[in-house]
């Protein structure tokens, strides 16, 4: 990998190719990991930070049964949302937006 791309994937950590997800793990090694949903990802963090549903809701001022309907793909994300779920979760918001686009599709 040119040292550029590296670089870029440093400092942004994750990077979207192809419905897939670019991370730099501790061990220094680059894995990929093919994600179909935003939804998969937000379950796999909450479950990763032992987070509940609730929790999240609560803290994204939207309602669980909301939170619920977007997990369970009967609601989409919108980039406010996507927004709020960023600064609590940490996950890039244009990351959930694409993958939530390319899952719509």
């Amino acid at each position: 990998m040119p040292w550029i791309n590296m670089r870029m994937l440093l400092n942004r950590f994750t990077a979207i190719q192809m419905g897939s997800e670019i991370m730099l793990h501790r061990e220094n090694k680059i894995r990929t990991y093919h994600l179909t949903s935003a939804a998969d990802l937000i379950r796999g963090t909450l479950a990763n930070k032992y987070l509940t549903q609730t929790d999240l809701a609560r803290q994204i001022n939207v309602s669980p049964a909301y939170v619920a309907d977007i997990l369970s793909h009967r609601q989409y994300l919108t980039a406010e949302l996507a927004n709020r779920i960023e600064n609590i979760l940490g996950i890039s918001s244009s990351l959930l937006l694409a993958l939530d686009r390319n899952y719509q599709i």
